[in-house]
C-alpha cells in the first residue's frame, strides 16, 4: 500500500496570483478571487477531479475544495506519508438527518476508523452541495500540534477522496499528491500517533522485502539442487 501511494504521488507546483474561474470552474459557488493559488487533484483509479484553492494569511491558511458533479461527500487533508491511516481529514457532506451541509474536522486512526475531532480546529467559511457538485471553504492554523491534527507545511502531501453518497463513509475513489503550498511554515511537531503510522508502514515494507529475498534464496537453492539431478 505504501509503495502504491508513492508511485501515484505527484508533486504539484502552484500558480501565484489571484485566481479567476475558468469556464469549467464557473459552477463553483465560492469566490475564487479570495485565493492566490490553485491546483487540480486527480484520483488514482477513476481519475476523479478536484479543484484545490488556497491563500496564505499571517498564521493560518485558507482552503477552497470543490468537486464537479459529485453529490456525495468529498474530503481531503494533510498526510505524513500519503496514506489514509493517520491522516487529518476535512470532510464536507450533506447531513442525511437535517439536510444541512456540514464541514467537519476528522481524523483517521491506525485502525482505519474515521472519527470526528474532539476540537474542531477550523473556521468554516462556506459549504454547498447542489446539482452541479460539492464545494466548501475554511481557514485553519498552520501549527496544530495535537493527537488529531497535522501541521500544514510549505511542501505538503495530501490525501483526497469522494464518496458514493452522503450516508456512508465508503469512498468511490481516492488519491494522494504532494503540493508546493509555499509559505514558510515547516513545523517540527509531529504527534506520536503519526510517528506510529510511519514506523508501522516502514516495518511492513521491510517485512515484505525480507519475504521476497527469502523466496529468491529458496528458489536459488531449488534450482541448484535440480541442476545436479539432471
Amino acid at each position: 500500500m505504501l509503495l502504491n501511494s508513492f508511485l501515484f504521488a505527484l508533486t504539484i507546483v502552484p500558480s501565484a496570483f489571484a485566481i479567476k474561474k475558468t469556464e469549467a470552474q464557473s459552477w463553483i459557488p465560492f469566490n475564487t478571487d479570495n485565493f492566490t493559488s490553485h491546483t487540480e487533484l486527480i484520483t488514482q483509479r477513476h481519475k476523479l477531479s478536484f479543484d484545490l484553492f488556497w491563500a496564505h494569511h499571517e498564521d493560518e491558511i485558507e482552503f477552497g475544495f470543490a468537486a464537479k458533479g459529485r453529490q456525495g461527500w468529498i474530503a481531503f487533508g494533510p498526510s505524513l506519508i500519503g496514506e489514509m491511516k493517520g491522516s487529518d481529514i476535512i470532510w464536507g457532506y450533506t447531513d442525511p438527518l437535517d439536510k444541512k451541509f456540514k464541514v467537519q474536522d476528522r481524523f483517521m486512526k491506525l485502525d482505519a476508523i474515521i472519527s470526528i475531532d474532539k476540537v474542531q480546529n477550523l473556521e468554516v467559511i462556506s459549504g454547498e452541495q447542489n446539482e452541479n457538485g460539492t464545494a466548501f471553504t475554511f481557514k485553519r492554523k498552520y501549527m496544530l500540534c495535537n493527537e488529531e491534527d497535522l501541521p500544514i507545511l510549505s511542501t505538503q502531501r495530501f490525501i483526497f477522496a469522494a464518496g458514493f453518497s452522503n450516508e456512508r463513509n465508503l469512498h468511490e475513489d481516492r488519491g494522494t499528491m504532494e503540493v508546493q503550498l509555499g509559505g514558510k511554515f515547516n513545523s517540527p511537531c509531529i504527534n506520536e500517533n503519526i510517528k506510529n503510522v510511519a514506523n508501522t508502514e516502514e516495518k511492513k515494507s521491510s517485512a515484505q522485502k525480507s519475504v521476497f529475498i527469502n523466496l529468491i534464496n529458496v528458489l536459488g537453492i531449488f534450482l541448484f539442487i535440480l541442476a545436479f539431478q539432471i
